[in-house]
């Protein structure tokens, strides 16, 4: 399934980003009150509250990456979507 990447609000180098594949979002969050900027992560079901993965990581390509392949392992597991035709 292909990764579709959306830049929300935020400015700078690395806005909030939020990531699409298949029936899951993940979005990636910087957090620069410190020194040093941490990026979390948070993976979704399109439609649902709860938070089926998160993390944080030192640099946004490593939390883009960890997020990233998490939701392609989620889409791989769902089922194939068929459309039946009417007898």
């Amino acid at each position: 399934m292909d990764l579709q990447r959306i830049d929300l609000i935020g400015g700078g180098e690395h806005p909030n980003t939020r990531l699409m594949v298949g029936d899951y979002i993940a979005d990636i969050l910087a957090d620069r009150r410190g020194p040093n900027p941490i990026f979390h992560w948070i993976v979704q079901q399109i439609g649902s509250a709860d938070v089926l993965y998160w993390g944080q990581e030192h640099s946004f390509p490593e939390a883009e990456a960890a997020a990233s392949d998490c939701l392609r392992r989620l889409a791989a597991c769902e089922p194939s979507r068929r459309v039946e035709e009417p007898a």
